[in-house]
C-alpha cells in the first residue's frame, strides 16, 4: 500500500485529545473506515464526523479501560507486536508505513500504546461476554420451534453457463454468427461421453460471461433468481443435463445442470449447534451492552 502524505486543511483537534497517540490512531481509523483515506487527507466537510467519532470512541475506551474489569484481562507483549505487524502489512515499505504514522501525527511508540488501549478493550468486552450463561438446550429448542419458517429451504440447483453476446458492432458477435458459433460449442459438447467433466473447460475457453474465469459456474441457485429464460429451462432440467441453446437480451447461453438440492427442511439435529452458537452470540453482545450502559451512566 503506498499513500499520499499531503496535509489538509483540517479543523483543529480537541485540544484534550491533541496530544493523546490513542486519539490520532482514532481518527486514522475512522477516516480510512468511513472515508478511505488516512485522517490528514480528510477535506473540511469530512473533519467533523471523523472527529466524533474518534471521540466518542475514545471517551468509551477511557471508560471502559477504568472498570474494575479491567483489571482481570491481561495483554502480552506478543499481542501487541502482532496487531502492530498487521497493521504494518498493508504498506509496501516501512517507510510509507512511518510517513503514513507520522502525517496522522503518530509515531510506533504512541501507535503501540494506541493499540495496547483498543486490544484491552476488546479483550475486557470479551471477558464480559463470557460471563453470560450457557444457552440450554430448552432455548435452543424453543427458538427451532418459533422459527421453523427459517429452516425451510427452498430447491436449488447447482449450475453452470456458456454465453456468447450478441452486439452487433463486432462481426463475430452479430445474432447469426452467435448462432453458428453456440450451435458449434454445443456440437462438441455433445460428443463428449461425460459433458459435465468437460463443461468447465468450454466455458473458460468460449464463454463471454465474467463466470468463465470460474468455469462458467453460477452456483447454487434458487427459481427466480436467473434470467426468465434460464430459470424456465434450470428448474425443468435434470442433474446432469445440458440445454439446447437458450436465448435471453445479453446472448445465447448453454445451461448445464450440475446437481439438485430438492426442497427440504434442515432438521433440528442439524441446525442445533448453528442455533446455540448463534443465541450465545446474541447474549454476550447484549451483556456487553448492559455493562457499558451501566458504565456510561456512572
Amino acid at each position: 500500500m503506498t499513500m499520499s502524505h499531503k496535509r489538509a486543511e483540517v479543523t483543529a483537534l480537541p485540544s484534550a485529545e491533541s496530544h493523546d497517540p490513542a486519539f490520532h490512531y482514532l481518527m486514522m481509523k475512522s477516516s480510512l473506515d468511513q472515508f478511505g483515506i488516512i485522517y490528514s487527507e480528510l477535506k473540511p466537510e469530512q473533519w467533523p464526523q471523523v472527529t466524533r467519532t474518534a471521540t466518542h470512541a475514545r471517551q468509551l475506551q477511557r471508560i471502559v479501560l477504568a472498570s474494575p474489569e479491567a483489571s482481570q484481562v491481561h495483554l502480552t507483549g506478543q499481542e501487541i507486536e502482532q496487531a502492530v505487524a498487521s497493521l504494518q502489512q498493508r504498506f509496501d515499505k516501512e517507510e510509507s508505513f512511518i510517513a503514513t504514522l507520522a502525517a496522522n501525527q503518530l509515531e510506533p511508540v504512541g501507535l503501540r500504546k494506541a493499540l495496547r488501549d483498543e486490544l484491552h478493550c476488546e479483550a475486557i468486552l470479551n471477558y464480559i461476554g463470557l460471563q453470560v450463561e450457557a444457552i440450554t438446550d430448552s432455548q435452543v429448542a424453543d427458538y427451532y420451534q418459533a422459527n421453523s419458517a427459517k429452516f425451510a429451504q427452498p430447491e436449488r440447483r447447482y449450475a453452470r453457463h456458456i454465453l456468447i453476446t450478441v452486439n452487433d458492432d463486432f462481426v463475430e458477435n452479430t445474432l447469426d454468427q452467435v448462432e453458428i458459433r453456440i450451435a458449434d460449442i454445443e456440437r462438441q459438447l455433445r460428443k463428449k461421453s461425460n459433458i459435465g467433466s468437460h463443461f468447465g473447460w468450454f466455458a473458460k475457453r468460449h464463454s463471454e460471461c465474467p463466470s468463465a474465469m470460474n468455469d462458467g459456474e453460477l452456483g447454487w441457485v434458487e427459481q427466480a433468481t436467473l434470467f426468465a429464460e434460464l430459470d424456465d429451462a434450470l428448474f425443468g432440467m435434470t442433474a446432469g443435463e445440458m440445454s439446447p441453446p437458450i436465448a435471453t437480451e445479453v446472448g445465447l447461453h448453454l445451461l448445464y445442470c450440475q446437481e439438485i438440492n430438492p426442497a427440504h427442511v434442515v432438521t433440528f439435529e442439524q441446525a442445533k449447534d448453528k442455533i446455540r452458537q448463534g443465541l450465545q452470540q446474541q447474549a454476550s453482545k447484549q451483556a456487553q451492552k448492559q455493562w457499558l450502559k451501566a458504565l456510561s451512566a456512572d
